[in-house]
Order: C-alpha cells, then structure tokens, then sequence
C-alpha cells in the first residue's frame, strides 16, 4: 500500500513540502496548511517515511526550523552537528526532490506516544 494512503487513513494530511530550490542548492518551506498547537509530522520522501517529529508550537515553525537547518548546512557543510535528517536530507534536495510533509493534530498529553507508535510501525531511517 501507498505510505500517503495509510498515513490518511491514519488521519495524517500533507500540510506541504521542503522544495528544493536554485536547482537543489538550497530550499524552502512550502505549506498547503498550517496545523497548530501539538502535532505529530512525518518527512515522506519518494515512498518512504524517513523522519517522524513532534511539535507542541504549530508545524508551521517547526518544518521551517528545519528548512532552515538545510540551508545553512547546504551553505557550509562543517561545523554543524549533524543528526540524522541533517546528514542525509542535504542530498535530497540536492537531487531536486521534494520532502513531503505529513501531520496531525495530537494533544500535549498523546503527541509524543502517537510518535512512538508511527516510529515502531514505519521505521523512519532520519
């Protein structure tokens, strides 16, 4: 099955996307929606699940956290500490693909939980 249709099914939406940009030397957020509050996210490349996150501040902020990270990383590969989605979504965008956004809405009390149960299931390699 489709990893886009089972994380609909478990009522994750593609909230948008990291999109490589300047013929993958750099990227940018791009966002269909903004899911608020405490939410649990999910980085889909090609067919894959490869990093599963949380937020308790809104997705917006958090995915652009993370775009920004790239950018500078892509700018100056050393001196960063890199994790990692650090170390291997540079080259993602790089070969001009985009890192989809998935996400739900959770709560304070179960986001970090939903997290753990989507990373047994999927195996996020991020």
């Amino acid at each position: 099955m489709d990893v886009r249709k089972e994380l609909q099914a478990l009522g994750y939406v593609h909230a948008g996307a990291i999109r490589p940009i300047d013929s993958g030397n750099s990227c940018k957020p791009d966002f269909n929606l903004e899911v608020p509050g405490y939410v649990v996210f999910a980085f889909v490349v090609a067919d894959r699940i490869r990093f599963i996150g949380t937020t308790g501040k809104g997705l917006k902020k958090r995915v652009g956290a993370a775009a920004s990270a790239l950018k500078g990383i892509m700018e100056n590969p050393t001196g960063h500490p890199l994790d990692n989605f650090k170390r291997f979504a540079p080259a993602v965008i790089k070969a001009n693909q985009e890192i989809e956004v998935w996400a739900r809405e959770s709560s304070a009390s179960e986001y970090q939980t939903e997290k753990q149960d989507l990373s047994l299931k999927y195996k996020p390699d991020w």
